[in-house]
């Protein structure tokens, strides 16, 4: 781990390549100030600084390090920017809209309202991130990354709904009849498609293609996108895992590409979980090679 971008221009501080290492020492034991969410952060952050110590990746250990540290005073440290990594083009929409979609949940009061929550959807971005920069990218410890942000996530987003309205007591009767308001037009339920692959393939055929630019028409630019990645038991688990990581990527970047906005789109990977249709392990089975989508308003 070992593709990072200037620990120094973010906090001021010149880490030597000769002194790397050096910041983790310094940020263990402090004793953390301003609110919940700071110190949950400073928590996080110090976490992945000695994971990143412990596998012998010191530059970015010094920068999660300083993270933790500016967090400790109460400052706010806000999850990195994409550019400020250098990553695969084709990780740059999703991971900007994973960023978009954090920004918009801090900016929407989550870290007063759930700073534990909102702490490990920080850190597990920047760790998302981080981990994405890797030369030798590890996927293990990517999907680990991601998943916890993601998890993190909807639940924030769930507890951000607003309460259902109450509804008002029945009034006693009068003489006068009052006028019948309309009803307002009901939210459209959740639609769903599956798209199939080939076996051990994770490109778009023509039909599944034809049905990307049917969800984009539906889901436009407002309502958001759920894609999850699936694969049959051909093959070792965690070759799946990564084939139903390809697929759902491949349908996510298929989409951007028609219109819906990264912002928009949730990815998640499967890999053998949830068959459509369940096989003994080792079996091809054409249902389960699959992405589901499913579109919601919210």
């Amino acid at each position: 781990m070992t593709n990072f971008k200037a620990v120094a221009v973010l906090f001021g501080t010149v880490v030597l390549a000769g002194c790397a290492g050096t910041q983790l020492q310094k940020a263990e034991g402090l004793a953390p100030k301003g609110d919940a969410f700071a110190k949950y952060l400073y928590q996080d952050y110090l976490s992945i600084a000695k994971e990143e110590y412990a596998e012998a990746d010191y530059g970015n250990s010094d920068y999660f390090a300083l993270k933790a540290m500016k967090s400790s005073e109460g400052a706010r440290v806000l999850p990195q920017e994409v550019s400020e990594r250098q990553l695969p083009k084709n990780r740059v929409p999703v991971l900007s809209g994973a960023r978009d979609r954090l920004m918009t949940a801090l900016n929407g009061g989550a870290g007063d309202k759930w700073p534990e929550l909102a702490a490990r959807a920080q850190a597990m971005y920047d760790c998302w991130l981080e981990e994405e920069s890797e030369p030798n990218r590890q996927q293990k410890d990517i999907n680990e990354c991601r998943d916890a942000f993601i998890v993190a996530m909807e639940k924030i987003e769930a507890a951000m709904k607003p309460a259902p309205m109450m509804k008002k007591p029945m009034m006693k009767k009068t003489m006068m009849k009052k006028p019948v308001k309309k009803a307002e037009p009901m939210a459209p339920k959740p639609k769903g498609w599956i798209i199939y692959f080939d076996f051990n393939s994770d490109k778009l055929t023509p039909a599944g293609m034809a049905k990307v630019r049917e969800v984009a028409k539906y889901a436009g630019t407002k309502m958001f996108v759920t894609v999850r990645g699936h694969a049959d038991r051909a093959g070792s688990d965690s070759y799946n895992a990564k084939l139903a990581e390809r697929r759902a990527e491949a349908v996510a970047f298929a989409l951007m590409d028609a219109g819906v906005p990264a912002l928009k789109i949730r990815m998640n990977s499967l890999g053998e979980k949830e068959p459509a249709v369940v096989t003994p392990d080792g079996k091809r089975e054409a249902l389960n090679r699959r992405v589901t989508i499913t579109v919601t308003v919210k």
